[in-house]
């Protein structure tokens, strides 16, 4: 595959649409998991092989060997860890949009569907109790009936436009959010930190909204919160943190798939560790996390119950030593 896949030009629904085009390849839907893909893979890639379609005809065969390569694309690109959280997310961000414009959708119908009703039913009552009329009233309730019918008309087309001002409106607000998740925060010490050693983090663009910080923009928010628990990269900053409301959970799920992938690569660092190690760990990581100054109120309450949180993680083996000491880094700078 290349280093920089097509979808990596495109964005929102394009992106969207490039991800269901490459999982319906492999007849599979966004989202189906490592496990589900790789089966698809097998069953397509057997069904296209080229040692498979003796006896067919030359274009037949011509087919074969074209979708037999872009299944194969398909599924390398899937089976990038990165490259399918990137999809997902756009998937995802496409989805959102469209539920929120079906809700908008359903009540302006309704709305359109009672201004009908309400003037239907004046239309009968009038019409059921009035009295004999000459042709000059008759003419001035057919012109009244017209002009209902015009501003009825004019009702759903302002709606219309209104419809598609929140359309446009609600897409940009997904496209922000989206760069938002893929979006890691630095703040500089002392000294400005150059464009190279921050685009050594592998991100995509380098922004910089003032002169004491920089926005660093990746491919996936996979990569940003790979980034930000990141010890010898953040090791570099004053602080390095991710910019949505969900940036703690994000950590934490994140620090706990690496601790998992540590326990893996070496057991015997964790499940040889006895309860004195265990508790020595984590009294250590309690006495870090707390000797950051203390704020007040109810970020002390917050900050509090964070600490708690890693402690009781920490003290039950839930992570490594590395692991224990990036989350009272984290604790201590985290946005509560």
């Amino acid at each position: 595959m290349a280093d920089a896949p097509a979808y990596q030009a495109l964005d929102g629904a394009a992106r969207a649409a490039y991800a269901r085009k490459t999982y319906a390849l492999l007849g599979l839907a966004p989202e189906c998991g490592a496990a589900k893909l790789k089966k698809a893979y097998k069953k397509a890639s057997l069904q296209y092989h080229p040692d498979k379609q003796s006896g067919k005809s030359d274009d037949e065969k011509a087919l074969a060997a074209s979708m037999f390569l872009k299944i194969k694309e398909a599924y390398e690109l899937l089976s990038d860890d990165t490259h399918r959280a990137s999809l997902d997310d756009a998937v995802a961000g496409t989805m959102r949009a469209q539920r929120a414009h079906a809700e908008r959708t359903a009540r302006m119908d309704a709305s359109t569907k009672r201004f009908r009703d309400d003037l239907e039913r004046r239309e009968r009552e009038a019409s059921s109790s009035k009295p004999p009329m000459g042709s000059e009233a008759e003419a001035r309730l057919r012109n009244q009936q017209k002009q209902n019918e015009y501003g009825l008309r004019d009702a759903a087309k302002e709606r219309a436009r209104a419809e598609r001002r929140s359309r446009e409106s609600q897409a940009e607000k997904d496209a922000r959010q989206e760069k938002l998740r893929r979006t890691v925060e630095v703040k500089f010490g002392r000294e400005t930190v150059g464009d190279d050693v921050l685009k050594s983090s592998g991100c995509l663009s380098v922004e910089r909204p003032s002169s004491k910080k920089a926005l660093l923009i990746f491919d996936s928010a996979e990569a940003a919160v790979q980034c930000a628990i990141d010890e010898e990269f953040g090791a570099q900053f004053k602080d390095v943190r991710l910019k949505t409301s969900d940036a703690w959970e994000r950590i934490r799920e994140a620090v706990a798939a690496r601790a998992a992938k540590d326990r893996a690569d070496a057991p015997e660092l964790s499940s040889g560790r006895d309860g004195a190690d265990r508790e020595a760990e984590r009294s250590r990581l309690l006495r870090e996390a707390a000797s950051v100054k203390r704020p007040r109120g109810d970020v002390a309450a917050k900050r509090r119950r964070l600490v708690e949180r890693v402690g009781r993680l920490a003290g039950g083996g839930a992570f490594g030593a590395r692991e224990a000491s990036v989350l009272g880094r984290l604790v201590a700078k985290c946005d509560v």
